[in-house]
């Protein structure tokens, strides 16, 4: 045999060999991995007298959610509130008998105010004009021409108001002997006062402008007591009228006092409203006497002089004048 040949023979030999041991190695690889797989599984079969476990749920990883970067809120533009519109109030009612008065020499003058009872109402007047107001009744006081503006307001209700023009005018006094009344006296202060002027009213006419209040019902007795004392009816009216507030005071209503008479104790206290005229009517007569005649000459006694009661009697003396 020569060399080749033997190669070769050791070769194959060597081929059929490996092949051997190769296939018993895979034989006991493969039988000993299939025993150790067939026991793992016969030990995860529960047997028939076990409870079966539930495997436990895996809990899935949660995917972290990407945060989104928010976008700025826009500001909102500030809408203006609308301003509410107030309700318009009611007008409160408000009236007068007359929108232009006339004085001559600084009559007083009435204007009649209607309106609700429990309003308030003031009034305002030009330079040279003064006003009263009485329930109802708005007096006016004028030493000048002018305007005098009347206002009622009341709680919810707008304020109303009424202008009255107001003329002023100057009459001469003109001397007469004719009576200006029933009584005995004939003659007046305007005969010896150059600002006073002549009476030319009588007793017997309406009178009640100058007789309010608490002398509503004293006509009668305060001419008859001037008479009896010989003084002027109209001087010891307007005295009466400027003391009283035109017949409001207490002095009038509680003591019957018609003049503001006072003593060392205060106002005087009389029993009736005669006592109280013939006070006054007597203390006429004792200035009378004494020569104190014209209404600056009382006035130095009963007021000392006030500047303000002569021109008030002055102007409530003119006044009956018409």
């Amino acid at each position: 045999m020569n060399d080749s040949r033997l190669t070769k023979i050791l070769l194959a030999a060597a081929i059929i060999l490996t092949a051997c041991v190769g296939g018993s190695f895979a034989y006991y690889y493969f039988s000993t991995r299939g025993h150790e797989q067939a026991q793992a599984s016969a030990s995860a079969i529960p047997s028939a007298s076990s409870t079966p476990t539930a495997a436990p749920t895996p809990t899935a990883t949660p995917t972290p959610t990407a945060t989104a970067t928010p976008s700025p809120t826009p500001t909102a533009t500030p809408t203006s509130t609308p301003t509410a519109v107030p309700t318009a109030l009611p007008s409160l009612s408000l009236s007068v008998n007359s929108t232009s008065v006339s004085s001559i020499n600084g009559a007083d003058c009435q204007v009649t105010v209607s309106t609700d009872s429990d309003a308030y109402v003031s009034a305002s007047a030009s330079s040279g004009i003064k006003t009263w107001y009485q329930t109802g009744y708005l007096f006016i006081y004028p030493t000048q021409s002018g305007t005098v503006t009347i206002t009622a307001s009341k709680s919810g209700y707008q304020s109303s108001s009424v202008t009255i023009a107001v003329t002023y005018t100057v009459q001469t006094a003109v001397p007469t002997a004719t009576p200006i009344s029933t009584g005995s006296w004939s003659g007046t202060l305007a005969e010896t006062d150059a600002d006073l002027l002549q009476p030319n009213v009588v007793r017997d006419e309406d009178l009640t402008f100058w007789f309010r209040g608490c002398m509503s019902d004293c006509k009668d007795l305060f001419f008859d007591q001037a008479s009896a004392y010989g003084v002027d009816p109209f001087l010891a009216i307007a005295i009466a009228d400027h003391e009283t507030g035109y017949g409001i005071s207490d002095a009038c209503n509680t003591n019957n006092n018609f003049g503001g008479l006072m003593d060392s104790n205060g106002i005087r206290n009389y029993g009736s409203k005669e006592e109280g005229i013939k006070a006054l009517m007597y203390l006429l007569q004792v200035y009378k006497a004494k020569g104190r005649d014209t209404v600056e000459s009382i006035a130095e006694y009963y007021c000392a002089g006030s500047s303000e009661w002569i021109n008030r009697v002055t102007t409530i003396y003119n006044s009956f004048h018409q």
